[in-house]
């Protein structure tokens, strides 16, 4: 074998690698997060949707028993056109644990996922108010792309890298499209709505004070000067609008955006300082993994 060849193999398996260990970390990371999800509803379902609920789960299917036809049910996807007791909801949510504790262990990491997004968007379509912000639609979306990269034709994750399956490259890039949304129209829809704050770099003199799920390190950041609030405000307008740009890129700008778009994630891991909504700080932080240096499949 030629040096340049041994090399170039060489370049491609650690690539490979690198691939198939950017995938166990969102796979898993996606299961964690749903794991998270359904704890989460599991103790406030009773509370919220049921039978003496503030919005009774059973009066909204009884509705939809009325107003939508069989045949069309489809439309309105949820498991709950089976069942709409206390012990029914209770007992999605536990599946729902049990197949995320499956997926993080590496079992059935494809059916898994798929199973767990359809879990999940039948809460989210009964959950009504309760179940309408940003994070919810985030994980539905990040949960069907992954478990469209996740593998399907292994019972498991590989333990060992280099004997993983390769994905297809287009989910990959699917991946990076919702990547570059979530980073690019954060930024963008703040300096479109003309507030002045924004546009004069001082909407963070005021936002930790006025956020709507402070950190407990808020009060003390907010106290900064204001020269280091419009620093930060520079700093991220740049990352989200600059850096997401860079995730189409070549590898250096794909590691630049990885390094970039992981801040939020390692802020919130480490005190957490700055993200108001850790839920958003930990999805970015599993789809920033398609960035991450070297990651691409063995082919590419």
């Amino acid at each position: 074998m030629e040096p340049d060849q041994g090399t170039s193999e060489a370049r491609q398996g650690g690539r490979g690698v690198t691939f198939s260990i950017a995938r166990s970390i969102v796979v898993r990371g996606v299961a964690a997060i749903y794991l998270i999800a359904f704890l989460s509803w599991w103790v406030q379902c009773e509370g919220l949707t049921g039978a003496e609920g503030l919005a009774p789960l059973g009066s909204l299917m009884e509705s939809a028993h009325e107003q939508i036809e069989p045949s069309k049910r489809w439309q309105f996807p949820t498991v709950y056109w089976l069942g709409t007791s206390d012990a029914f909801q209770y007992g999605v949510c536990a599946l729902g644990v049990a197949v995320a504790l499956a997926v993080l262990a590496g079992f059935l990491p494809g059916p898994g996922l798929l199973a767990l997004w359809a879990l999940y968007l039948s809460v989210v379509t009964t959950g009504q108010a309760f179940m309408r912000f940003q994070w919810d639609g985030l994980l539905l979306e990040s949960g069907l792309l992954a478990a469209v990269w996740a593998p399907w034709m292994q019972w498991r994750l590989a333990r060992d890298p280099r004997r993983d399956r390769p994905a297809a490259v287009s989910v990959q890039w699917l991946i990076r499209g919702l990547l570059f949304r979530l980073r690019f129209f954060s930024a963008a829809v703040k300096w479109a709505s003309a507030d002045p704050l924004w546009r004069t770099f001082r909407a963070l003199t005021v936002h930790y004070e006025t956020q709507p799920l402070p950190t407990w390190t808020a009060y003390w950041v907010h106290w900064l000067p204001e020269p280091a609030h419009v620093a930060s405000c520079v700093a991220m307008f740049t990352i989200e609008l600059g850096g997401a740009f860079l995730v189409f890129g070549p590898r250096l700008g794909r590691t630049a955006a990885f390094v970039g778009f992981l801040i939020p994630f390692v802020l919130w891991r480490a005190a957490p300082i700055l993200p108001s909504f850790p839920c958003l700080a930990l999805e970015q932080g599993q789809l920033t993994q398609v960035c991450a240096p070297g990651c691409g499949p063995p082919e590419q």
